[in-house]
């Protein structure tokens, strides 16, 4: 009998992206999922979590334990604070890229259907980095293409690659006009704060919700050539002002490459003939004590090679923009309602004299937080905005 379920894997769906597919039983809800690679020269992240009924209702207590990694010549690396958790960072920034290296996994109690504990990888040799060749955009008309090349001569033919996205915009509309929240006063933001409007510029960040992966060897070698990475409409604000991707490409094994491709077809698959069967979904993370559970992860041991590309705005369109506007009378009872109910003064009316009015609209138009935006300035970006 087969259950569907939703399986949430950092493998493949790095941002936490859930792919349903259908599951033998042998995979069981509340079954332990395991996130993450084995970083070399950097900080490896894992993170703990088990599998969930597509219905969302949560079948077992977040997994929680401790996570280490281990070389062959018995050095350990592990987290600052041994205290249970299922989120782990992993400072491995100076180990040496030539022994071989596996993960160890202890729980504080097993998770639901499982009696076991402890789980370990097999040792993993550590897949090199391969050469991001060039990472280049072109504009269509209508959306702006980032494209990469990669190479690896000395890899597998095998890879793997994720994008992380950081972008610079302001608020639609901009004021210098605050309301003073419960004594219906106003104040300009350029007198009581050193660099004016602090909801006008912000900066949002996005990453890749699933991972590329592509097997090269069929081309004749180990690389791949113009490959699409992402495209951007020109009307979106990820282009108003300044955009930065960065590109985080790594070496898999053939066997990482089988699973992961076997993920991704079941999890966009309605089922075919050419479907893999579910039953080969099966990763490289074993029970110290019961060979035969199937934990859903497959860990590598690999270095990575990273490359950025900032874009600017000379691309970018204007979408067409409209926004309710009120012309609010001086009460306080009603300019807090309309404070509370997210809308914010951006100009005032002229001929008010000492009793002036002020007209207001959403808090989305004139604040780039509400927008989705925040205030957590990247410390190389290179504009002076704050």
């Amino acid at each position: 009998m087969k259950k569907f379920l939703t399986i949430i894997l950092a493998a493949i769906a790095v941002s936490g992206c859930i792919y349903p597919f259908d599951l033998d039983e042998s995979f069981y809800e509340g079954g332990l999922v395991v996130e993450g690679d084995i970083l070399v020269g950097g900080v490896t992240h894992i993170k703990l979590s088990t599998v969930q009924p597509l219905s969302g209702v949560a079948t077992g207590e977040t997994p929680q334990g401790v996570v280490w990694v281990e070389d062959e010549n018995g050095k350990e690396y592990r987290v600052a604070s041994q205290l249970p958790g299922s989120s782990f960072s992993i400072d491995m920034t100076d180990a040496p890229s030539n022994v071989r290296y596996r993960l160890r996994i202890r729980l504080s109690r097993p998770v639901q259907g499982s009696s076991s504990t402890d789980f370990r990888t097999d040792w993993l040799v550590v897949q090199k980095a391969p050469s991001i060749d060039s990472i280049e955009y072109d504009n269509d008309g209508q959306n702006v293409n980032v494209r990469f090349s990669l190479s690896s001569p000395d890899g597998s033919g095998c890879f793997r690659w994720d994008y992380e996205e950081i972008w610079e915009f302001h608020a639609a509309v901009h004021t210098d006009i605050m309301y003073n929240y419960g004594k219906g006063t106003y104040s300009e933001y350029s007198k009581v704060m050193e660099f004016g409007n602090p909801y006008y510029w912000c900066w949002g960040y996005a990453s890749s919700t699933q991972a590329g992966i592509a097997i090269a060897k069929s081309t004749g070698g180990e690389r791949l050539v113009d490959r699409p990475l992402l495209s951007i409409p020109r009307t979106s604000e990820k282009l108003q002002q300044l955009y930065y991707v960065k590109i985080i490409a790594r070496d898999i094994s053939e066997e990482c490459y089988e699973y992961l491709h076997t993920i991704q077809v079941n999890s966009t698959s309605t089922g075919s003939l050419t479907t893999p069967d579910p039953s080969q979904i099966v990763g490289n993370i074993r029970s110290d004590s019961d060979s035969t559970e199937v934990v859903l992860g497959y860990i590598e041991a690999c270095s990575v090679a990273t490359k950025e590309l900032f874009i600017d705005n000379k691309f970018y369109r204007q979408p067409p923009f409209t926004w309710e506007t009120q012309t609010l009378p001086n009460d306080t009872r009603v300019l807090d309602f309309y404070y509370r109910n997210n809308f914010r003064p951006f100009e005032m009316n002229p001929g008010g004299g000492d009793n002036p009015t002020y007209n207001w609209g959403p808090q989305r138009c004139l604040d780039c937080v509400a927008a989705g935006g925040t205030k957590n300035k990247p410390d190389f970006w290179p504009t002076t905005h704050r």
